[in-house]
């Protein structure tokens, strides 16, 4: 890399608490036409549309597919993804994670969700053999980490037991690490963890937390002590991007990946749940291919792990094992919504 752009790259991340962010332009001057990275999604709607976006990115280079067992049931989940990289031709792992059940559960009606998904008429009839190591995702991680010869982003739109599990096992691998970019938390604002829509079933919470922080609470408060090069993406920023019609009206259904992405999120606005549903995902998949696109904020951050605010990110009180974490506060709304409409919409030469 010249001197000058080395040093106008490093320039670009430094400059105050709150830098101005390089874009999808310059992050891509500054590292090459293709990251590696690693994508641990749990399986719901917004999860399978990060990975039909990444899949359409030229500047992407997919290592594997880690499944999570928290917002899903896994089964479907791993039948879903495998059926969307066949769509796209693409052949990489898909690795389920595997845990003791010590976790707070999901809703089982969320859960339900990936199962939907598989009655998508273009995934119900994508064929697909699905690259299923033997090991469970944090087994499998922590070996390619070992044998990685440069550094691996990692998007995660779960919970990040996985890449918590890994690192502790064999601290080291943070070495490996490049940008981590985590869908988790509600730093000022409410969280989303409510009572569930099980009868007879109360979440204990105070409200506070926001799921995927929620569900491995031990492995959310390591992850923040880690001191990792972690971009976190929490409910401050995805509140401003509830999923509306009108955008998916713009999605054009003559080409298969927008087509799907259409079916997918109205059939997000007819969940069997109340509950509003947002671009959490597919807005931390877009910050991460264009971080411009939010105002970020540099915070030392920790989370709690008992009683009722278990889950939760706060802003980390004084003497407390605390990590630097650059917080994604404010959403461009309108250049995101343009930004994710050319990634679907824009169709390559021979895309169906």
């Amino acid at each position: 890399m010249p001197l000058l752009l080395a040093l106008l790259c490093g320039l670009t991340f430094l400059v105050g608490a709150a830098p101005d962010l390089a874009g999808e332009e310059e992050w891509n001057k500054c590292n090459g036409p293709k990251k590696p990275l690693i994508l641990d999604h749990d399986g719901n709607y917004d999860d399978i549309l990060v990975l039909l976006a990444l899949l359409k990115s030229q500047h992407v280079d997919l290592q594997a597919v880690l499944i999570t067992p928290a917002d899903c049931e896994l089964d479907p989940a791993v039948e879903v993804t495998g059926r969307v990289l066949a769509m796209l031709n693409r052949t990489v792992p898909v690795v389920p994670g595997q845990f003791p059940e010590r976790y707070n559960p999901f809703p089982k009606v969320w859960r339900e969700l990936a199962s939907e998904m598989q009655q998508v008429a273009d995934i119900y009839l994508q064929e697909s053999e699905i690259h299923r190591p033997s090991e469970a995702a944090h087994e499998w991680l922590e070996s390619y980490l070992g044998n990685a010869s440069e550094k691996t982003d990692f998007l995660l739109t779960g919970p990040a037991t996985n890449l918590n599990w890994a690192l502790r096992q064999r601290p080291h691998l943070a070495s490996k690490v490049g940008r981590v970019f985590w869908m988790a938390g509600a730093v000022e604002v409410d969280g989303n963890v409510r009572d569930s829509d099980e009868p007879g079933k109360v979440q204990w919470s105070d409200g506070s937390a926001e799921w995927n922080a929620y569900w491995d609470p031990l492995a959310t408060r390591e992850l923040l002590e880690l001191n990792l090069d972690l971009w976190l993406v929490p409910l401050d920023a995805t509140n401003a991007v509830p999923v509306h019609k009108d955008f998916i009206q713009r999605l054009n259904p003559r080409h298969q990946v927008p087509r799907v992405a259409q079916q997918i999120w109205a059939q997000s606005k007819f969940q069997k749940s109340n509950a509003i549903y947002y671009m959490w995902d597919t807005l931390t998949a877009g910050l991460y291919l264009k971080p411009s696109l939010a105002t970020w904020r540099s915070m030392h951050l920790e989370g709690h792990t008992e009683g009722r605010r278990q889950g939760r990110i706060a802003r980390a009180h004084r003497g407390a094992a605390r990590g630097t974490v650059r917080v994604a506060s404010e959403t461009d709304v309108p250049a995101f919504t343009e930004f994710l409409l050319s990634i679907f919409n824009e169709a390559k030469p021979g895309e169906l």
